[in-house]
């Protein structure tokens, strides 16, 4: 009965759990029941669900010496559990970075009337730009 309880193992409808046997990859369990080998099997479990991150103003300086100070928000959701736990250490983090790097390389490109007056234009640039 003690083994069972360490080999089953449950997980919700947007959880998903990437599980390494003996230091390797071996698959990806979930949603619902799946077993888990004790002492040669452990797991990373994931959250699919999408996330929101607020940016805090990020300035910008144009060719004017003007100043402009921009807020964002972030969704992230992971869609490949196992990318996301194999090739990123904190993927919630680089997410953000790579988002506000962005936004900084997208409107330093632009004049400040141009922020202004293109923001639909400028938003699906950096959308492009971030699900490539």
């Amino acid at each position: 009965m003690l083994v069972l309880a360490l080999t089953l193992r449950i997980a919700t409808q947007y959880q998903r759990a990437v599980i390494f046997r003996l230091g390797r990859y071996n698959r990806t369990g979930g949603p619902g029941v799946y077993f888990l080998w004790p002492f040669i099997e452990w797991q990373t479990t994931l959250d699919l669900r999408t996330k929101n991150h607020h940016c805090r103003a990020a300035g910008n300086h144009h060719a004017r010496q003007r100043a402009i100070k921009i807020n964002a928000v972030i969704w992230q959701r992971v869609v490949d559990p196992m990318r996301a736990v194999l090739e990123v250490a904190d993927v919630g983090n680089a997410v953000i970075q790579v988002a506000v790097t962005t936004l900084r390389s997208v409107i330093g490109q632009h004049t400040l009337d141009d922020v202004l007056k293109e923001q639909d234009a400028i938003a699906r640039v950096i959308e492009a730009t971030l699900t490539r």
